[in-house]
């Protein structure tokens, strides 16, 4: 049975080091936003920090490049609901204006 990680804060701040610019960029060959990126990344690690005493200690790397395919994979369904809200509100404002337009050229 693999052995438990044990994180210290100096072994968090390697892996920190050596992963982070990596995972951003496939973070942000994802979301295409730096922002973002960068955003998820941290959070990921910071995941990993609260759940230091559950992760197997193979399984660090692991741990954070799937956290964060799974928080880009959250924020581009969020980016996809978010786009199809403004889609809805920009077709009903179109129909809104396409109806005051044909009502004034009636008139």
């Amino acid at each position: 049975n693999p052995e438990p990680a044990i994180l210290t804060r100096e072994k968090f701040s390697e892996l920190f080091t050596k992963y982070r610019t990596a995972f951003e960029r496939i973070a942000y060959h994802y979301t295409g936003d730096h922002m973002a990126a960068e955003d998820i990344v941290t959070d990921c690690f910071l995941s990993l920090w609260d759940k230091r005493d559950e992760v197997e200690k193979p399984g660090l790397e692991a741990f954070v490049l799937v956290a964060v395919k799974r928080k880009c994979l959250t924020w581009l369904r969020d980016k996809q609901r978010h786009f199809n809200a403004h889609e809805k509100i920009k077709n009903r404002t179109s129909a809104f204006i396409e109806l005051k337009i044909r009502t004034l050229e009636v008139c």
